[in-house]
């Protein structure tokens, strides 16, 4: 519709928001990592800048994600606090697979690249 226009803020779009101090010696861990790297390759098209988040926002999103997940509302968190516009769109009951398997599996994917088929 012509006077619709499509906005997507991505949870890290305030950087002076969902920060948490972290321990020394932490590092983050796999999946953290998978998100910030996803962040980085994202960011521009959402925020109009790359951005490569600091360890304070990595330390916020892995505790309230471990959290999320302890709690059995890792869709909850996903659909508030998501970092790409497909994401948001969760599930509110419950599923046949868990939500920390389609996190895995959303997370693991990749823009899809056109290719050409010779003789058709």
């Amino acid at each position: 519709m012509p006077r619709w226009s499509y906005l997507f803020i991505p949870w890290y779009a305030e950087p002076k928001k969902y920060r948490m101090h972290p321990p020394d010696g932490w590092n983050p861990n796999e999946d953290t990592l998978k998100m910030a790297w996803r962040v980085h390759q994202t960011s521009k098209e959402f925020v109009g800048k790359e951005v490569t988040l600091d360890r304070s926002h990595l330390r916020w999103w892995e505790v309230m994600y471990n959290e999320a997940l302890e709690n059995n509302s890792l869709n909850l968190f996903l659909s508030n606090y998501s970092y790409t516009p497909e994401m948001g769109f969760q599930a509110t009951t419950k599923s046949a697979v868990s939500h920390d398997v389609l996190d895995w599996m959303r997370a693991g994917t990749t823009t899809g690249a056109c290719y050409e088929v010779d003789g058709l």
